[in-house]
């Protein structure tokens, strides 16, 4: 699954507010939703990450939910749910465990491990739309910080009020809520980077493009020139150099 991609429905049993009853993904139409898969119960790793996204459900809005699901059965969420913290479990959080005891969620999202029959280390934030906007995967080893699709959701509600998806603006890296959303202000940039790329000149591209900026800063505007003529700044120039690895040209690729 990736984002972008619709995520799949399903209706199941889950354990949720001290008592057993079927879950439909399809409800949570019109909220976001944090969506974690994990092994299995009384596990420390998963432990500590619903303790932690249990703390920051506060900081969410109203219309976000927080699902967890792992392919135990209702009766052991029970008890996993009912467990003091202290004791390995995690009573008080109050976070739906869903069971996907035959697996069939899991391997709807691709996070089924088939030999062991569990779930893998992982996670999406799903939209109001039903699409998936970001996922994680980990070993099961490694505890996954919750604090970013916290974070993640935070920023898509800061984009959907700002209209933010269409006009080439999201948030930056280490954005935190009350920012403004960073821009990029030549649309026809990025159209050329990918048009260079396919072509397989980009480095010649960005060398030109960097003579080409030298060159403005000092020549007259040409009012007959094309409305389509590239004109680089410096920081569209850092961007540029900056791209040129493999793994940056992938991953704007995967933006344009």
């Amino acid at each position: 699954m990736q984002p972008g991609q619709d995520a799949p429905r399903f209706t199941a049993p889950a354990y949720i507010n001290g008592k057993v009853e079927d879950i439909d993904l399809n409800s949570y139409r019109g909220h976001y939703v944090i969506l974690i898969f994990y092994p299995e119960d009384f596990g420390a790793v998963i432990t500590t990450q619903l303790i932690q996204i249990s703390r920051l459900k506060n900081t969410l809005p109203d219309d976000c939910a927080v699902l967890a699901v792992s392919t135990d059965s209702v009766e052991s969420h029970v008890a996993y749910a009912e467990l003091n913290v202290e004791n390995g479990g995690v009573k008080n959080t109050n976070i739906p465990l869903v069971s996907d005891k035959n697996g069939e969620i899991c391997r709807r999202y691709q996070v089924l491990h088939n030999a062991h029959h569990v779930a893998a280390n992982s996670g999406f934030v799903i939209d109001r739309e039903g699409e998936i906007v970001m996922m994680y995967y980990c070993d099961d080893n490694l505890g996954y910080d919750m604090s970013e699709p916290v974070r993640v959701v935070l920023g898509a509600i800061a984009c959907d009020k700002e209209e933010a998806w269409d006009k080439l603006r999201g948030t930056g890296a280490d954005w935190t809520p009350g920012e403004s959303l960073v821009q990029v202000n030549n649309v026809i940039i990025s159209r050329n980077i990918k048009r260079s790329i396919s072509h397989g000149d980009f480095k010649e591209y960005s060398k030109s493009s960097s003579v080409e900026n030298q060159a403005s800063s000092t020549a007259k505007p040409d009012k007959s020139s094309s409305p389509t003529s590239l004109k680089v700044s410096s920081l569209e120039e850092e961007v540029l150099q900056s791209m040129c690895s493999v793994t940056g040209l992938r991953q704007f690729c995967c933006l344009l």
